[in-house]
Parts: structure tokens; C-alpha cells; sequence
């Protein structure tokens, strides 16, 4: 069971081990030649974090601290390096002040902090040797205990066989792996490769050997092989144990391997290893490795490609999110979170002096060992010499609550804190400008300056390389940034509400894209972290392939949505290019392309490309005129929504619009949900959908297509549908489930079409020039679901026919019909009638005249009523008085 102390350190080690797993730890390492030296760290560390005692926990914590933020110098010298375009002789550490260090010194600076690693490693091992020392115990208890000891340096060898009775909680997790092992999408491949990652511990090698003895598991494969293996393994012995499991007697037959606790992540041994199993391998062979490095599964990528690793902020949401499932936290309000008393006890139980809070009137001591601070309503100056103890200061948050206008003084000291990571200074109005020192601040992640009276930014500012987030919100005061914020490359969330402010800042090295040359795309090439929405905009001054290839999109894996928009001049030379060079991840979920002049779509969006967007949902097309054709939208897995606008020169949607591929289940759209076809002027014709395309389709949307003549014959599953502006169209195809209709301005032919809408129970008709009524057989096949009928702006409708076959209507609304003189017959006999909107026409005043309230005093049951005029209403309509039930009246 774990110590309340290794709830603290067990997160650092595994901050530290994701660190050590970088790729730009692993180019510092190649630039410097300490490959070795930080390779042995993740093995150390692990070792001393399963066997520490609280006694060495804390010196444990200490050294991980000052690991990692080595790490980050060292990391940090590579992108200044880069970023100001030289590789220098020596790095800057200012853990030792003024300090240069050479290349041949790096290493002395790594070989001091495993000394301290050795030292803890001393520590344990002495303390384990004093509980075997007394001489209560027998020798054979002696000898366990000393076995203990020597176990320190040794992981145990696991086999294949497992007790599944005493395992609980994986089943489901075990089950869809299973499913992933037999499933025949991987087959055409000879190898493929299922990795499980994760801490020690956590059961990985449990979980391959529960799969790895599944009954279906056994009968699929025709080979099974177990192989576990140790970190001091070399490429020899890897390969002679593989071997040995699938032996030449076996080549050529379906094999399973599992590679358990794999730690070596040499990349020539992988290689070896691979042209070792492809030799032996039959298609649809599988490999399991499990692991506790990620860098380890992303080397066998030469089997199948590796997905991204999952972004910290990612993963950090997840987490918050199961704890507020568990009632860790609880909602206060929206965003808003609180702990219960005992949880919060508990935390700042566990957390010890790691952790300090101050709030105004409290006492204000605080231990050396803070690493978080908080304060609360707290003038700094009454805790600075306390705050300045803090040598391994990380977070101070500054918060100001209260109504008071205390002048907060901050000390330019402050910003000496080396290893601060985030800052809070938000909430304070007369704090208006930062001290050039805040460069120094090589770790900052978070720079909160939120409501601030910040005027202007340091152009120092610029050397936070690390900086992941900089809020400025409500800061009304600020007028300028600095000249070189594109260098600011890790950057993620900027926090600001005021337009102005955005576009000074977009002309400091980040975003648009404008003609004096002041920023250009490819400032987005070293903002690889990237997330959320992203807007491009004036695409057109792009100058050319290379300039747009540069900005590199396809690598931002943390984009979800992303809008490519040319402005007026998107027509030149070149556009094609362009957008072919802005191919974006292929996990990018929302896609809105606006105003590209290109004659055909990329090859990105050809099919057999296209199928790698998986994940996408949302597709919008706007003003692609130059197109003919649509690419094989049908073959996005994922697609829900797809809104095609301004396009016209789309004549046809025929097969290729789907994606047919020859595959019978395979059908196109398989998942689309929403498709709205708006303003294209050159559609002429829309077949396919025989075959059971658009299976899930239940709206649809056609607006503005003066030529459209044909549609599919079927759409089963439409529950709405609008037509507007289609002149040319003349009928409807079956709409067997559809609930809502929308016709407006099309051919009056279409509205005999009612009979292939059998369950409409919404119909709204518009903008029928000439319709003086209804075909008297329009409405009958809707006699046992029509609840709302509408009709509006069809100035020469004169009469309705009789209603009273409609049992379920509810509301009729009539409103831009002149010509009507009456209202319809049969409206007494509706007993769900629940409200008549109805413009009140200069023709039905007068027949009110004539006809004692025309209609109105049958409707003794209406509980509401809406009259529309455009002139005075005079006389008001009579039988008002006997609408007895009625609970709402509107006179426009």
C-alpha cells in the first residue's frame, strides 16, 4: 500500500520519466553526447521509487526536482539555440550562477545528480540491512529477508500462466484487445503490434496474459510465443529468445508473441528483430509489447504506424474528470469546483510543507521546502522575505478577492525564482508593468495577467520559450506586445477579450498573414502545440508551396477545428499548391475550408487518402467554385455533418461523391447525419442512394439550387427536410420516416408529391407565386400525423379545403396571404387544436362583415390566438367573445 509520501513523489517520477521520453531530450542527448549518462535515469529512478522509504522519500523528491529542472535548462538552451539560428560550444545552467558550461562538463553536471540517485539507492539498502541484523530471527528468516535486499537491483521474469479468479476489474479493457488481436482489418499486414504502456505495477502483464490465454486467442493462432525481457537484454539475446519461440520449424504460420516488460529502446535491435519476424511471420500475425516507456512503442512503428502521444492537458482532463466522477471534487458552480472538508484535510495532509497557503489576517510563516504558494488577499511585501527562503519556489498565485485596493508590491527579486513555472499576478489593477528580469524565468509555464493595468509587454518577455499559457484578459490598459512573441514556441492558450488588443498581437510574429511582410505563415512552424480551433485567415498572400508547407499543420496533432480562408484574391496563381501544402492532421475533427480558387480538391481528399480522416465529424465547404467534382466524402468514417455552400461549379453528385470502393459493407456516409446542399447554382443532378447510403442521414437541406432536377429516389431515415429555391424540382423521393417538411419557391408540381411523406407531422409551404389552394388530395395522406401545418407569402392563396380529416392537428398558421377571404371549415372538430396564427387580410375584414364571425365562435376550445395586420383592424373580428376557453390573445 502506498505512503502518504509517495502520493507526492510518485507524480514527479512520472513528470520526470515523460520528460526523459522527449524528443527534445533525446536531440539534446544525440547534440551532447550524454545518450549514456540520461539513459540510465528512468531504470534508477524506478528502482528507488518501488523500494524508498519515507525516511529517503523526501531527499527522493528533492533530487527528482532538481532532474527535472535540469532537464528543462538543458531543453531550454536547445530552442534558444535554435530559435536565434546557432549551435553554440557551451549552454548557459544557471543552477550555478553565471556558470558555462562545455561539452565535456554536461556530463559531470548528469554524473552529480545519479551520485545523489546512488546515495538515496545507499540509504535504503542500509536500512533494509539493519531490519535483517537482529538476532531474534531464525536463519531461514534471515535469508528471506536478505533476498528482499538483493531484489533491489532485480525485476522478476513473468511467464504466461495466470490465476484469471483472482483478477478483477479487466474484463472489458481485456475483451476489446481480444477483439482487436482477431480482427481481419490488420490482416493484409504481416505483423501487426498492440502495445500496453503505462507505470509499473498497473497490471500490464496481467492483462497479456489473461488475453494471451483467451480461449479464441488459443484457436486463432496457430503459434503462441511468451518471451520476457530484461533491461540488460543486448541485441543478441533479444533476437536468440524471439527465435527460439518462433523456431524455423514454424515459418509461415499465424503467430501471437508477447514481448513482456521490454525497457531497452535501442533502435538496431528493433530492426534485427523485425527482419527476423517478417521472415517467419503469415499475414495477420500479432506481437504484444508491453512497456513503460512510450519511446519503446513508438519504435515499433515499423511494423504500424504509432499514433500521437496523448497531450498532457489531454490526459490532465481526463484525470480531473474521473476524480470528479469519484466525488473528489464537487461542482459549485458551471466552472466552478470545491473539495469536501475531509478531502480538502487530506490534501494538505499529504502535501506537508509542499504545499502553503496564506490568506490575509493568518499567520504568514512558511516553510523553506514550499514548492506551491498561495496567497489571499495578501500584500506581498508582509511575505517576501518568507517567499525568498523558498529556493524550489514553483507556483506562487497571487490572488486578490476582496473589494479592498491595496497597492500590491512586487519585487523585481521576485522573477530570481528560477525554478518558478507559473505565476499568478491576475486580479490587480494598479500592477502595471513587468521588470525586464521576467526573461529570467526559463521554467514559466502559466503567466496569469489577467485584470492587471498592464501598458506593455517586456520585450524580454520573449525568452520564455516553455510559456504554454499567457492571460491577459481585461487588461484595458495594454497597447502594444513585444516585436519577437513568434518565438514564444511553445505557446498553447492565449487568454484575451479585446479585438484591438488581438490584432496588435497578431502583428507581433504570430498569425495573420498581411502584405508588409510584418508576419507570415510560417511563424505557425514552431507553434507545435497548437489546440483547439485555429483560424487562417487572408490565405491568398501566401506566396507559394513552400512558404505554405512550412507552416507545417499536419504535425499539430492538438488542432480540432480548423478554418482555411482566402479573401477576395484567392483566385491567383498557385492556390492549389497552397492548399495541398496546408494538409492538416489526420485527426482533426471539424474542417472548414472558405473561398479557395483551386480548380480541384487536393490529394489529401482523394479516396485513398481521405480514409486516414477517421475522426473527422464536421465538414463545410464554402465557395470553391472552380470545383467539378466533390471528393469521396462518402469514405470519412466519422463524418456527421457536411455543408456544401456556394459551389457552382458542381454539376453532378454521382459515385465518386460517395466513395464506392467495391466492398459490399462499405456503403457511403456511413455515420453522416446532417447534409446541407446551399447555393449551387450549377447542380443539375443528384443520383446514388439505392444501396443503403446515408443509413443514419435525418436532415437534409437544399437551399438555393435553381437547377437541381433529380433527386435520390430513397432516403429512408430523414426525419426533416428543406427545400427552398428549387425551381427546376418537381417531385420528392420517399421520405417514409420524415416528420418535418420545408417547402419554398419550388415548382407547384412538388406539393403532389405529399403522398411519399406519409409521417410528416410539421408542413411549412412558402413562396408559391401562384398557388391559389391546396390540391385537395395534398393532405389526405397525412390525416393521422399532421399537428402543425404553416403556410406563408403565397400572395394569391384564396381558400383552404376542409381540415377535419386532420384529427391530430394543433396549430394552423396562415400569415402574406392577401388573397384569403376566409378561414377553412371543420376547425370546430379538432379536439387538440391548440393555437390559430393567422394574418387578418383586408378580404376577411370585409367578410367578417357579412359573415357574423367568420369562423372564430366555433373555436370555443382555442386556448390561443395570434391575428396579424397590416392595417388598422376595423372592426375587430367578431365571436371573440365566444372563444370561452381561450388564455392568450396577440393583436399585431
Amino acid at each position: 500500500m502506498a505512503t502518504v509520501a509517495d502520493v507526492v513523489v510518485s507524480p514527479l517520477v512520472q513528470a520526470l520519466l515523460h520528460k526523459l521520453d522527449s524528443s527534445a531530450i533525446n536531440d539534446f542527448a544525440k547534440q551532447w553526447n550524454t545518450e549514456k549518462e540520461l539513459k540510465q535515469f528512468p531504470l534508477r529512478i524506478c528502482k528507488l521509487e518501488i523500494h524508498a522509504c519515507p525516511l529517503t522519500l523526501q531527499i527522493l523528491r528533492e533530487t527528482i526536482f532538481r532532474a527535472t529542472a535540469t532537464l528543462d535548462e538543458f531543453i531550454y538552451e536547445m530552442h534558444h539555440q535554435r530559435i536565434r539560428g546557432k549551435v553554440g560550444q557551451f549552454i548557459h545552467y544557471s543552477f550555478n550562477e553565471n556558470q558555462k558550461l562545455r561539452k565535456d562538463e554536461i556530463r559531470g553536471v548528469i554524473a552529480d545528480l545519479e551520485n545523489e540517485l546512488v546515495m538515496i539507492q545507499e540509504k535504503i539498502e542500509s536500512k533494509y540491512l539493519n531490519l535483517i541484523s537482529s538476532d531474534k530471527w531464525s536463519p531461514d528468516e534471515t535469508k528471506r529477508r536478505l533476498q528482499i535486499v538483493s531484489s533491489l537491483d532485480k525485476r522478476s521474469k513473468s511467464g504466461s500462466t495466470v490465476d484469471d479468479s483472482q483478477i478483477f476489474g479487466r474484463k472489458e479493457v481485456a475483451n476489446n484487445l481480444i477483439n482487436m488481436l482477431l480482427s481481419e482489418k490488420y490482416d493484409k499486414k504481416k505483423v501487426t503490434v498492440i502495445s500496453i504502456v503505462g507505470i509499473g505495477g498497473m497490471g500490464k502483464t496481467t492483462l497479456a496474459q489473461l488475453i494471451y490465454n483467451d480461449q479464441k486467442v488459443v484457436e486463432h493462432f496457430q503459434v503462441r510465443a511468451w518471451v520476457c525481457v530484461s533491461e540488460e537484454s543486448d541485441v543478441i539475446n533479444i533476437t536468440r529468445a524471439v527465435l527460439e519461440s518462433i523456431t524455423s520449424e514454424k515459418r509461415g504460420k499465424r503467430f501471437l508473441l508477447v514481448l513482456d516488460d521490454i525497457w531497452s529502446d535501442d533502435h538496431k535491435t528493433w530492426d534485427d528483430i523485425r527482419i527476423s519476424l517478417n521472415v517467419a511471420a503469415l499475414n495477420g500475425s500479432r506481437i504484444i509489447v508491453t512497456t513503460r516507456f512510450r519511446r519503446v512503442s513508438s519504435i515499433m512503428k515499423g511494423f504500424v504506424a504509432s499514433k500521437q502521444t496523448e497531450i498532457m492537458e489531454d490526459l490532465g482532463g481526463r484525470y480531473f474528470d474521473e476524480l470528479l466522477n469519484r466525488s473528489f471534487f464537487q461542482r459549485y458552480y458551471e466552472n466552478t469546483f470545491v473539495m469536501h472538508d475531509l478531502i480538502h484535510d487530506l490534501a494538505e495532509f499529504v502535501s506537508k510543507d509542499l504545499c502553503q497557503r496564506v490568506e490575509n489576517g493568518k499567520s504568514k510563516i512558511i516553510s523553506k521546502k514550499a514548492c506551491y504558494i498561495s496567497t489571499v488577499d495578501v500584500q506581498f511585501k508582509s511575505i517576501e522575505k518568507e517567499v525568498d527562503k523558498c529556493k524550489g519556489l514553483s507556483t506562487l498565485l497571487l490572488i486578490k478577492n476582496g473589494a479592498n485596493e491595496n497597492i500590491w508590491y512586487i519585487p523585481s527579486d521576485l522573477f530570481e525564482h528560477k525554478c518558478l513555472r507559473v505565476l499568478d499576478l491576475g486580479g490587480n489593477y494598479s500592477f502595471d508593468s513587468l521588470p525586464d528580469s521576467i526573461g529570467k524565468l526559463k521554467h514559466l509555464c502559466l503567466l496569469n495577467l489577467n485584470w492587471t493595468g498592464i501598458k506593455v509587454l517586456p520585450e524580454s518577455l520573449c525568452n520564455l520559450y516553455n510559456l504554454q499559457t499567457l492571460m491577459l484578459k481585461g487588461c484595458d490598459e495594454l497597447h502594444d506586445f513585444p516585436k519577437d512573441m513568434g518565438s514564444l514556441i511553445n505557446l498553447q492558450h492565449i487568454v484575451m477579450d479585446d479585438k484591438y488588443i488581438w490584432k496588435k498581437f497578431t502583428k507581433r510574429g504570430i498569425g495573420r498573414m498581411i502584405n508588409d511582410n510584418s508576419s507570415t505563415i510560417t511563424e505557425l512552424k514552431e507553434l507545435c502545440h497548437l489546440q483547439g480551433k485555429v483560424h487562417i485567415r487572408g490565405l491568398e498572400n501566401v506566396a507559394n508551396f513552400d512558404e505554405a508547407k512550412e507552416a507545417n499543420l499536419i504535425s499539430k496533432c492538438g488542432i480540432d477545428q480548423l478554418w482555411l480562408e482566402w479573401g477576395n484574391n484567392g483566385d491567383g496563381n498557385g492556390t492549389s499548391a497552397i492548399l495541398e501544402a496546408l494538409q492538416p492532421y489526420t485527426g482533426l475533427r471539424h474542417l472548414i475550408i472558405d473561398g479557395y480558387g483551386g480548380l480541384s480538391f487536393p490529394t489529401w481528399m482523394r479516396a485513398e487518402s481521405i480514409i486516414w480522416y477517421d475522426m473527422l465529424t464536421i465538414l463545410k465547404l464554402y465557395q470553391c467554385n472552380k470545383w467539378k467534382f466533390l471528393p469521396p466524402f462518402g469514405n470519412l468514417a466519422s463524418l456527421k455533418e457536411l455543408y456544401i455552400c456556394n459551389m457552382h461549379g458542381v454539376q453532378y453528385l454521382r459515385e465518386e461523391f460517395y466513395g464506392y470502393n467495391g466492398q459490399d459493407d462499405n456503403n457511403g456516409f456511413r455515420k453522416l447525419e446532417i447534409l446541407g446542399l446551399q447555393n449551387m447554382h450549377g447542380l443539375k443532378e443528384w443520383w446514388g442512394a439505392e444501396e443503403g447510403e446515408f443509413p443514419r442521414l435525418r436532415q437534409l437541406s437544399i437551399q438555393n439550387c435553381p437547377g437541381l432536377t433529380k433527386l435520390p429516389p430513397l432516403l429512408p431515415t430523414v426525419k426533416q427536410v428543406e427545400m427552398m429555391l428549387c425551381h427546376m424540382l418537381t417531385s420528392l423521393p420517399s421520405l417514409p420516416t420524415a416528420s418535418r417538411l420545408t417547402l419554398a419557391d419550388c415548382d407547384e408540381r412538388i406539393l403532389s408529391w405529399m403522398h411519399q411523406c406519409s409521417s410528416l407531422s410539421k408542413l411549412k409551404i412558402g413562396k408559391f407565386k401562384n398557388m391559389a389552394s391546396l390540391p385537395s388530395m395534398m393532405l389526405q395522406p397525412l390525416a393521422q400525423t399532421l399537428q402543425t401545418l404553416s403556410i406563408y407569402d403565397c400572395p394569391k392563396f384564396e381558400s383552404l379545403p376542409e381540415l377535419q380529416d386532420l384529427a391530430p392537428l394543433q396549430k394552423l398558421l396562415i400569415n402574406g396571404c392577401q388573397d384569403l377571404a376566409s378561414l377553412p371549415k371543420g376547425l370546430n372538430k379538432f379536439t387538440s387544436f391548440q393555437e390559430l396564427d393567422i394574418e387578418w387580410t383586408d378580404k376577411m375584414i370585409l367578410q367578417v362583415t357579412v359573415e357574423e364571425g367568420g369562423g372564430l365562435s366555433d373555436l370555443a376550445s382555442l386556448p390561443k390566438l395570434v391575428i396579424r395586420t397590416s392595417s388598422n383592424l376595423t372592426p375587430l373580428p367578431k365571436g371573440l367573445h365566444k372563444l370561452t376557453s381561450l388564455q392568450e390573445l396577440t393583436i399585431h
